[in-house]
């Protein structure tokens, strides 16, 4: 939900930096995980 003056934040942990680019996935062919996450399964990332 949007909301103006909000902002939303997101921490996390990586086990590996491969594991953090893996999660953006932003050369791969499909939706990447994060979109999946925090985007309903939207390519918000490849726009």
């Amino acid at each position: 939900m949007e909301q103006e003056g909000m902002v939303s934040v997101w921490a996390g942990v990586f086990e590996t930096e491969k594991a953090f680019w893996e999660y953006f996935d932003l050369a791969g062919c499909g939706i990447p995980p994060l979109s999946r996450d925090f985007f309903d399964g939207c390519d918000v990332l490849s726009v």
